[in-house]
């Protein structure tokens, strides 16, 4: 991603409640110097989760542990690389998911 890109993330089905026994890693390569501004437009999860990296080694480097105890507005991450998995658990009822904003900023953040 360069400065000033942006994308989103929704789980699979989103607005509809996602399958179960879903698990989904999205990795990210920035090009320029900044930083990622994850911002969450909407976080439904039942036993699931969502979690966020600041690497490109998803066993390590969790920066954040999302479930339906947890749910942020902004989540800053300072790193050239970054990763988000989702993971449905196939003995849960199933939610609407998530919805997430991602931007590369130059932006000092909070």
């Amino acid at each position: 991603m360069k400065t000033s890109d942006s994308i989103y993330l929704t789980t699979p089905n989103y607005p509809e409640k996602h399958p179960q026994r879903v698990n989904c890693t999205w990795f990210f390569t920035a090009t320029e110097e900044g930083r990622y501004k994850i911002s969450f437009i909407d976080l439904e999860l039942n036993w699931d989760y969502l979690a966020i990296g600041e690497t490109h080694d998803v066993h390590s480097d969790t920066v954040a542990h999302l479930d339906y105890w947890f749910s942020p507005e902004t989540i800053w991450i300072n790193n050239t690389h970054m990763w988000v998995r989702f993971v449905a658990y196939y003995q849960t009822e199933t939610q609407r998911g998530f919805f997430i904003w991602i931007e590369r900023t130059r932006d000092e953040g909070k």
